[in-house]
């Protein structure tokens, strides 16, 4: 009798547990949280092999439309990005006020950096200002986009990564799309804006298809070069005339043998990131120092003045 009841509760704990999952199975699949359906829907329909996970469960009206709502429409004409609000208040991301301090700071430094980048293209760099448009390769990089056009007073566009997380590549997702939006950039000279540069491999895709649309001449402009895969694939690219130049920073360690290439342009930022070091050892403000708005305006007035020089020729 004993065994008989020892079955029939482990009969009775596995039915039950079966029963759960599949319960909430069901609750994730059709229940009220749409961000998971939208998750599951998205990422089966960007496979190949593994749509029937969303055919499966959903009706094709469903499917469509979780599809449409994540659908990026390329525009005929040049996007206003001054309409583009890139500002926050969510302050959510800080432990206490003291790890706020230290990530202002250290994100003040790179907005920092973004001054003294432009100032190093201006001195090199003698292109046609009035046909300059900034290039963000990705949503991540809008906000450092916006500020690059803002001082040259250009348009802006940017690419959107859609990824297989089913599938991993170099340790990250693999990409199966890679879509620009934005105004034309048939003989325009390209600013393209990130944060890194790893392997390269994203930003050589995002020149590629920016010079099969007409780009003239494509600068890349990153405040760390880390070259993961070495650097061979960029001396290919410039043999090819996809780039003009590489605007990087000394932030992070950059091998001589790489700093002897033509076209690799690394500012030294030491200067300035030890000047906001000994302004908050002192305890004085850096608010000016950070904000930068005299070198801004000393910029804006070279871009100005490049300008009017064509125009006048």
């Amino acid at each position: 009798m004993n065994k008989k009841k020892k079955k029939k509760k482990i009969i009775l704990t596995i039915s039950i547990t079966l029963i759960v999952i599949l319960l909430g199975g069901l609750f994730l699949l059709y229940g009220p949280y749409a961000g998971f359906r939208n998750f599951w829907i998205t990422t089966a329909m960007t496979t190949k092999s593994h749509q029937y996970l969303a055919t499966w469960f959903y009706s094709d009206e469903t499917i469509n439309k979780v599809l449409e709502s994540n659908k990026i429409i390329e525009p005929d004409s040049d996007v206003d990005t001054s309409l583009i609000d890139t500002t926050s208040t969510n302050n959510s991301i800080y432990k206490d006020s003291y790890d706020k301090e230290i990530l202002d700071a250290y994100n003040n430094i790179l907005g920092l950096k973004k001054n003294y980048d432009e100032e190093e293209f201006l001195k090199n760099e003698d292109i046609d200002y009035r046909k300059v448009m900034a290039i963000s390769p990705d949503y991540g990089a809008i906000s450092r986009t916006t500020y690059y056009a803002n001082i040259l007073g250009c348009p802006m566009g940017t690419f959107n990564k859609r990824r297989d997380y089913s599938k991993v590549q170099n340790g990250t997702n693999a990409i199966v799309s890679h879509e620009y939006n934005g105004g034309s950039v048939k003989g325009k000279n390209m600013f393209i804006v990130d944060d890194m540069i790893a392997s390269g491999s994203s930003i050589l895709d995002t020149a590629r298809r920016l010079k099969a649309k007409g780009a003239t001449n494509i600068y890349f402009v990153a405040s760390f070069c880390l070259f993961t895969n070495g650097i061979e694939m960029f001396d290919k690219a410039y043999e090819e005339n996809l780039f003009k130049a590489i605007y990087t920073t000394n932030a992070t360690y950059i091998s001589e043998e790489y700093k002897k290439r033509p076209y690799l342009k690394v500012v030294d930022i030491s200067p300035y990131i030890a000047e906001v070091i000994e302004a908050m050892n002192r305890g004085e403000s850096i608010s000016d120092l950070l904000d930068g708005r005299d070198k801004k305006l000393v910029l804006v007035h070279e871009v100005n003045q490049r300008k009017g020089k064509r125009t006048n020729k």
